[in-house]
């Protein structure tokens, strides 16, 4: 699926970034201490890289191009996924506001924030997973090989925009601060420092 690689990589990018406001989320429920700016940290990373970054890139590259050469607009799937792009949209601003208060919650705050973390979390990888099962499959098959280079293109170039107007985010950093902060010694920690 050489053609989707940009979105794969998206996927398994805001799945790290999903195991650090895990971990974050542990030790908020769990009373143990907090670092000033970390909620902050990550919820920018979701905003970059789940709204500005990868949602984006499906909905203004990968189905107009899928539409265009025959997959209905009104696909479950397609329908899901910009239904859910709305749901992640919303649960990240309400983190941005309790990120605004950082570390001046009041108990119902912190369990109001556990509760929205946790659900970003679980819609963003029940998504991706349902997108890697479902939909890639079908792009890969129905698709030309042509019209696939055509995508392979679109996306290569929507990703170098984003970089050159500076929206890069080390996520692989942020998950190593925050699980040495709040998770040491998982594998996750392990893996990705090697």
């Amino acid at each position: 699926m050489q053609a989707l690689e940009s979105l794969q990589r998206d996927h398994r990018v805001l799945n790290v970034l999903s195991e650090a406001l895990d971990a974050y989320v542990e030790a908020l429920e769990s009373g143990r201490e907090l670092w000033r700016g970390d909620l902050t940290d990550i919820v920018h990373g979701f905003r970059t890289l789940a709204d500005h970054r990868h949602f984006e890139k499906e909905d203004e590259v990968l189905v107009p191009l899928l539409v265009r050469h025959g997959f209905d607009y009104q696909l479950d799937i397609l329908d899901d996924a910009r239904a859910e792009h709305d749901s992640l949209r919303y649960l990240i601003r309400v983190l941005e506001q309790a990120a605004e208060r950082e570390l001046r919650w009041t108990l119902h705050e912190r369990l109001r924030i556990v509760g929205t973390a946790r659900n970003l979390v679980e819609r963003q990888r029940r998504l991706a997973a349902a997108q890697e099962i479902e939909l890639f499959p079908e792009v890969v098959t129905r698709l030309r090989p042509a019209v696939l280079g055509q995508l392979t293109e679109q996306l290569w170039s929507f990703d170098e925009a984003r970089m050159a107007r500076g929206q890069v985010l080390d996520a692989a950093a942020l998950h190593r601060s925050m699980v040495a902060r709040y998770r040491a010694n998982t594998p996750s920690a392990r893996e990705l420092s090697r």
